[in-house]
């Protein structure tokens, strides 16, 4: 029988039936372990394609107010004002004037970040598109307590740095290290390299991937039959045939 593949804790699945995408999660960076330049962390930054080809970053993705009201429903404070900075990952074009007023639209840096999944249906020999949001999207239409890292991982994204001795490290706000998410915005059409990508194994026959944060189920008959789990910052499989090499994002508290 299929759960004799599984650990035998199952938990109850009283949702919808989530869509038959396949997923993959992102690489981390790897960085000069020689550190010449002194480097504390490395923003955990990995390019995407306008197009299915080569490893270069896409055109800049604009941000406008609707996508930026949206972040502050999904994010502390702390974490919407890392979302607005400039420099620091998302975007590097300087939009406000020197009293902090927005002069011209922002430009957010076409990245993903090292440990976040992403989901695509799409795919080349090289390249992968990913399922994203288009950045003229009205998000009045969208719910904060569904449309979220949380419950969807692969729509949103969680930042992660890297320190030149390969730990993860969430931002830092205000000498605190703070969980800050993003939607995962298109200007047109948005590919990453496979060489970017761990791609999640094909699942069994009648097995369906379902995402939660950090975590990785499989949905079958109705029930959701964990493959990969994190708690308390232990990460446990509970298959012989899922696995991914790839560590994820740093898990919120209380996670």
């Amino acid at each position: 029988m299929l759960e004799a593949h599984f650990n035998s804790q199952k938990l109850v699945y009283t949702e919808l039936k989530p869509p038959p995408y396949k997923f993959a999660i992102v690489k981390h960076g790897v960085y000069n372990p020689e550190n010449e330049w002194d480097i504390i962390f490395y923003p955990d930054a990995r390019p995407m394609q306008d197009l299915p080809q080569g490893t270069g970053k896409g055109d800049t993705i604009p941000v406008l107010n609707p996508w930026w009201e949206y972040m502050q429903k999904i994010n502390s404070p702390d974490g919407y004002s890392y979302n607005r900075s400039v420099g620091a990952l998302w975007i590097n074009i300087e939009y406000r004037d020197k009293d902090g007023n927005q002069i011209k639209t922002p430009r957010a840096e076409s990245i993903h970040c090292g440990g976040n999944f992403i989901a695509y249906e799409e795919e080349t020999n090289t390249h992968v598109k990913l399922i994203s949001y288009d950045y003229r999207m009205k998000t009045s239409g969208l719910n904060p307590g569904v449309d979220n890292w949380h419950m969807k991982p692969y729509l949103f994204w969680k930042a992660v740095a890297v320190s030149s001795d390969g730990k993860l490290l969430n931002p830092h706000v205000k000498g605190r290290g703070i969980d800050v998410y993003f939607p995962l915005l298109r200007n047109t059409e948005l590919w990453m390299n496979k060489n970017d990508l761990e791609l999640f194994p094909s699942p069994l026959a009648g097995v369906q991937y379902y995402l939660r944060g950090v975590n990785i189920y499989g949905l079958h008959d109705g029930e959701l039959l964990p493959l990969l789990t994190t708690t308390n910052g232990v990460r446990k499989l509970h298959t012989d045939w899922f696995g991914l090499s790839t560590v994820g994002v740093i898990p919120p508290a209380g996670f």
